[in-house]
């Protein structure tokens, strides 16, 4: 059997402060494990040989995701940007009614007064 390395410092300090969900957090953004090898590392108290680098960064999340490119800001995910030919819309219709407007409007009788 390979050998095994001890957990973490801050992933053991959260397990003795009785805080396993936030061990586990913890060992999955440092190691990159998914949730059942996490769980099988924190009930085992050692990580597998095979674990890979440590992460340096805790708050580096950005490479375990499998995230899109990059976003428009202020756009929710799966919102699509509005078009910008809204105002060539309004400006037709009212030209639109413009003409209607003359059409219906002219002379009926056939004399002015």
């Amino acid at each position: 059997m390979p050998p095994s390395r001890p957990l973490p410092e801050d992933v053991r300090q959260a397990l003795a402060a009785g805080k396993k969900v936030q061990a586990l957090r913890l060992l999955r953004t440092r190691t990159g494990f998914d949730l059942r090898q996490a769980l099988a590392a924190i009930e085992s108290g050692q990580l597998p040989s095979n674990a890979g680098q440590l992460r340096q960064a805790v708050g580096d999340r950005s490479r375990m995701r499998n995230e899109p490119g990059p976003r428009i800001s202020g756009l929710s995910p799966g919102e699509v940007p509005r078009s910008r030919s809204r105002a060539a819309v309004w400006i037709t219709v009212g030209l639109l009614l413009v003409v209607l407007w003359l059409l219906l409007s002219g002379d009926r009788s056939g004399t002015r007064v």
